[in-house]
């Protein structure tokens, strides 16, 4: 295939995007457009249902785990989610110089098959060659039919269709040729899927429940789950709902109550709330508290060797959780999971407050020689690190492309 190869096929989702195109070239009368058609585009989290699925089978003890369709030559092209975003800001950036109407390919230069995935994501996983099983074409076909059968029955089909049992072998060759030249763009060697299967495993082995909520909410299964839900609400709002919070501790008539936090820089109160805000909503996505737990504690640290009483740490924790509660309790999009807000907002702040408490008993039994040695383990005082610290959470758990260009276009 390249730009001008046409959008021929009949199944149902390509006959949608065959009539977008049309629509699109009908309409640059009015305004100059560019389609881009992508390869398979994964990340570093994954986030491509099918290698999510090859690989929870491949690296698994199940009965199939070795099992490959066909000779395992079944091949497409992939681009990592950074390479696609560097194409996008190629085709903002040459718009002047572009044709009114243009088709471009965003792919890296060559296809992966099957097998090479099978051989890096094993010998990555176990340290390993293993070997696979491969399952001739006429072989894999019964046998694909019987276990969506089975899946009907049970209410879970399986990801493997019938329909795919014709793609069996076969690869999907994109030139696109014409795309780099037009924006002097390529592929990075250092994204190859087969390099980048690393990263992969490693976000897989050592935050799995990330992993897979990450992975789910690309299959379209999560749209509903309270958590996310009051996760993406909290999200969408953070800028609104972290200035209340420092308007909260900066407020003079709370002198009494934030004394010791009135007298912090503004800059680095402004990225301390910031950390806080992400930590609280990055465990309510997750549902996986112990990388909150550990920044507590670091914080507790930080807030014990400045002299913050306890009990103003806790009225300030015991503030964020008022003001988040009450945002989420009067948004119409969370009415359904209201009575969930205590679950996933008030103890997770509990949590945290508790953290604190238990830090703060553990330093105050140690002797002042102790104490001097959790200087350097406890949270930066300036607002430069604080803010390093903040982008390396959200490298972590950003949820989406889009939150990745939202920051980046912020910054720029």
């Amino acid at each position: 295939l390249d730009e001008n190869s046409k959008p021929d096929a009949e199944f149902p989702y390509a006959w949608s995007k065959r009539e977008c195109e049309k629509l699109i070239q009908e309409s640059t009368e009015w305004f100059p457009s560019v389609i881009i058609r992508l390869a398979a585009v994964f990340s570093d989290w994954c986030e491509y249902p099918p290698v999510y699925m090859f690989l929870n089978t491949w690296l698994s003890k199940k009965w199939n785990s070795r099992i490959l369709g066909g000779r395992g030559e079944s091949a497409v092209p992939y681009i990592h989610i950074n390479d696609l975003i560097d194409f996008i800001v190629k085709v903002i950036e040459k718009n002047a110089d572009l044709p009114r109407f243009c088709v471009l390919n965003a792919s890296s230069d060559n296809t992966t098959s099957h097998l090479e995935l099978f051989q890096s994501a094993t010998h990555y996983y176990f340290g390993q060659n293993i070997r696979p099983i491969k399952m001739p074409r006429w072989l894999a076909l019964p046998g694909m039919f019987f276990r969506q059968w089975i899946g009907k029955l049970h209410g879970k089909p399986p990801f493997e269709r019938v329909w795919m049992a014709k793609y069996i072998d076969k690869k999907l060759t994109v030139n696109s040729d014409y795309s780099k030249n037009l924006l002097s763009w390529k592929s990075t060697t250092r994204y190859d899927i087969k390099r980048r299967l690393l990263f992969l495993i490693e976000n897989m082995k050592n935050h799995r429940s990330i992993w897979d909520l990450r992975n789910e909410a690309a299959m379209k299964r999560i749209a509903r789950r309270p958590n996310m839900v009051i996760y993406q609400s909290l999200y969408e709002n953070a800028d609104q709902l972290r200035e209340q919070i420092i308007s909260e501790f900066s407020a003079p008539e709370n002198n009494s109550k934030y004394q010791h936090y009135q007298k912090m820089e503004e800059g680095v109160l402004r990225w301390y709330v910031t950390l806080i805000y992400h930590l609280i909503i990055t465990a309510i996505r997750t549902g996986d508290r112990a990388l909150f737990r550990n920044y507590i504690q670091t914080i507790a640290y930080r807030r014990y060797i400045e002299q913050f009483p306890i009990d103003e740490v806790k009225t300030a924790l015991s503030s964020i959780s008022q003001i988040l509660r009450q945002y989420l309790q009067q948004s119409p999009q969370i009415a359904e999971f209201r009575e969930r807000i205590y679950d996933y907002v008030d103890l997770t702040i509990q949590l945290a407050i508790d953290e604190m408490e238990d830090s703060y008993e553990y330093l105050a039994s140690q002797p002042p020689e102790a104490i001097e040695k959790f200087t350097d383990m406890s949270l930066p005082a300036k607002s430069v690190e604080l803010e390093r610290i903040v982008h390396q959470l959200e490298d972590i758990c950003e949820d989406s492309t889009g939150e990745r260009l939202a920051r980046q276009s912020g910054k720029k």
